[in-house]
């Protein structure tokens, strides 16, 4: 399936021989060229049918407003092939079946696809009635084990509860695939049911609790991605498409960015939690843990990655504290053990 044409036919196959993290800075500049003449007459965007606030087959999620307001930037009409974000070999169906040149709403560092820039940063949350007289401070307090808590089957959340001790009580949301057709299934519901007083909290992706206070429930919504260091509770969504389209990336990223003030509102009108990143379309305010994640990262590598520089003999060693190349091949001609040294030497 063909969505674009440019205006000159130049040779960009180093585009489809080499990651986009490998490009010279001559031959991005060359696709960001290219990407400013490409006209799209028609782009086919995948999206899940039935999983609100985010999009739906009515077109009432964020993401299908902000699909909206960037095919305008563009100057082409954006549609939907509906599928849903839960079912196995996303990116493998789409892609090599031509279904569509676009996934929405994807962590920014997906692997095995080129992602756009960052559109936002948000942070799963926890979210209670506003009159349930309850007053979280962190993921280790004790109320937390003698609350009913509901969660997603697979979630960041689940699991940092359990690493907790945080599993009787647990209400677990189960996956389907047909949350289109059974509204009742989708996510967002768990933050319902806290609503409707069937659950004391919702243990949820910050967009689902979002939602609903922005249309008046009487929820207090707790981020909790600087409650924990372990696993990641914040992440950065973008759209993807494939390896190879790098030219369809760069003009989607310049029309983002021309279109960030309107994809603002749309996140504000939806009451999106958004976390602070400064590479994103949309900065955010909340506090958040990536650049002191980032900085434990770089100790890391430091510490243990990087190579250790070459340590300089004291004066005071004598001969025999001095280990030559020409000693330890003696030792090894001798019979020396090689696990065993190592072993001495790590000891």
């Amino acid at each position: 399936m063909s969505c674009c044409a440019g205006a000159d036919a130049k040779d960009l196959s180093y585009l489809k021989s080499k990651p986009f993290d490998q490009l010279t800075a001559a031959e991005l500049t060359a696709a960001k060229e290219e990407a400013k003449k490409l006209k799209v007459r028609h782009m086919v965007a995948c999206a899940d049918p039935g999983n609100m606030p985010l999009s739906n087959d009515k077109m009432e999620g964020f993401q299908n407003k902000i699909a909206k307001i960037v095919g305008e930037k563009m100057g082409t009409d954006i549609s939907f092939f509906w599928r849903p974000y839960l079912e196995r070999g996303l990116t493998r169906d789409t892609f090599d079946n031509n279904e569509c040149q676009v996934l929405v709403d994807l962590p920014a560092d997906y692997a095995g696809i080129l992602t756009t820039n960052p559109i936002y940063r948000s942070t799963y949350v926890l979210a209670y009635r506003n009159d349930a007289g309850l007053d979280i401070r962190d993921l280790g307090d004790p109320k937390l084990k003698h609350l009913k808590i509901g969660v997603f089957q697979h979630s960041a959340m689940r699991e940092v509860l359990a690493d907790r001790g945080i599993k009787e009580g647990v209400d677990v949301h189960i996956i389907t695939a047909d949350a289109d057709l059974r509204p009742e299934n989708q996510p967002w519901r768990q933050v319902q049911k806290v609503v409707d007083k069937q659950l004391d909290i919702a243990a949820v992706w910050g967009p689902f609790a979002g939602w609903l206070k922005k249309q008046g429930a009487p929820l207090v919504i707790l981020p909790v991605n600087m409650m924990e260091t372990d696993r990641p509770l914040e992440f950065s969504l973008a759209w993807g498409v494939q390896n190879t389209n790098v030219v369809l990336k760069l003009k989607i990223d310049l029309a983002l960015e021309e279109a960030k003030d309107e994809i603002a509102k749309v996140l504000a009108d939806y009451g999106v939690p958004l976390v602070q990143c400064s590479n994103c379309i949309v900065e955010g305010n909340l506090p958040s843990l990536g650049p002191i994640q980032q900085a434990r990262l770089q100790k890391y590598e430091e510490r243990f990655v990087k190579p250790a520089e070459d340590q300089v003999l004291s004066k005071d060693a004598t001969a025999d504290q001095v280990v030559t190349r020409e000693r330890l091949e003696a030792w090894l001609k001798d019979g020396a053990d090689v696990n065993a040294e190592l072993f001495s030497a790590i000891s």
